[in-house]
C-alpha cells in the first residue's frame, strides 16, 4: 500500500520516524506482510528500538535486536535457524561478525556454496545497497589471516560497489558499504570521508556501540570519525524525540 511505499522511500532518504509511522501503519493494515515487517526492522534497528524489534521483527531483524540487548546466544541461535532454512543470511552474517564468530561465518559460507561465484548467484549485490554480506565474509577472511581469500572477496566487492555507482545508485546504504569496503582496503581516512557523506545523506547506523560495526572500532579516537559520530547522533535524537522516545547517550 501507499503507506508501505513511501515509508520504504523515507527510511533510503533518513527520516527515519516518518518511515517508523508510515511502516507502522502499513503493518497494522496487513500484520502478515513480510516486506513490509522487514522493512520495518531496518528503521527499528536505525533507530535504537531494540526492545520493540525483538518482539515484531521478523527473524533476522529480531536477531539483530537480541544482539544489540546482550542476549548474545538467543540471537545467534535465532539467526542460524533463519539462515539455514534459507532465509536472513545477511542478518546472520552480520549478528555472526557483531559477537566475533568469524570462523562460524566461513563455516557456513564454505560447507554451502563451492565458491563465491556460486555465493554471489544465490546472493547477489549490486542493486544500489552496497555489498555488505561480501563486506562481512572479507572481514572474517582478514580476521582468520588467510590473505588469498580476503582479496578474492574484496575484488569483487569493489566490482560490485563500481557497478552500482555506475548503474547511479546514490545512497547511505551504498555510502556506508564503500565505507566498509575503504577501511578494510586499509584507507582510513577514505572510510571517515565516505561515513561522514552517509551522515549527509541520513544514516544513522548505531556505531556507538563498541560491537555493532566493529569494523569501524580502529576508528575511535579520530577526531574526524568522532564527529561523524556525534553528528549520526544528533540525527538520530532528532529522530527519536519526533516519536517521544527517549535521546540515546554516545
Amino acid at each position: 500500500g501507499r503507506f508501505a511505499t513511501v515509508g520504504k522511500v523515507e527510511v533510503m532518504l533518513g527520516r527515519w520516524a516518518d518511515s517508523d509511522r508510515n511502516l507502522t501503519g502499513a503493518i497494522e493494515r496487513e500484520p502478515l506482510n513480510f516486506i513490509d515487517r522487514f522493512w520495518l526492522g531496518g528503521t527499528l534497528v536505525g533507530l535504537g528500538q531494540y526492545e520493540r524489534l525483538a518482539e515484531i521483527g521478523t527473524n533476522g531483524f529480531r536477531a539483530v535486536a537480541l544482539s544489540r540487548l546482550g542476549r548474545t546466544e538467543e540471537a545467534l541461535m535465532l539467526a542460524a535457524g533463519e539462515a539455514n532454512q534459507g532465509g536472513d543470511i545477511p542478518r546472520y552474517f552480520q549478528v555472526l561478525v557483531e559477537n566475533q564468530r568469524y570462523d562460524e561465518l566461513i563455516s557456513f559460507l564454505e560447507s554451502r556454496w563451492p565458491d563465491l561465484a556460486a555465493f554471489e548467484a544465490d546472493w547477489p549485490s549490486g542493486d544500489g545497497f552496497g555489498a555488505g554480506l561480501l563486506g562481512f565474509i572479507a572481514q572474517s577472511y582478514a580476521h582468520l589471516d588467510n590473505d588469498e581469500k580476503f582479496n578474492e572477496v574484496m575484488s569483487r566487492f569493489q566490482t560490485s560497489l563500481d557497478q552500482q555507482v555506475e548503474n547511479g545508485a546514490d545512497n547511505w546504504v551504498l555510502t556506508w558499504s564503500s565505507a566498509h569496503f575503504a577501511l578494510l582496503a586499509g584507507d582510513p581516512q577514505g572510510a571517515i570521508a565516505l561515513l561522514g557523506k552517509a551522515a549527509e545523506q541520513g544514516a544513522i547506523i548505531d556505531s556507538g556501540l563498541t560491537g555493532s560495526w566493529s569494523v569501524f572500532n580502529s576508528l575511535r579516537g579520530d577526531p574526524a570519525f568522532e564527529a561523524v559520530k556525534t553528528r549520526m547522533l544528533q540525527h538520530l535524537n532528532e529522530e527519536r524525540a519526533s516519536l517521544g522516545l527517549e535521546p540515546v547517550s554516545a
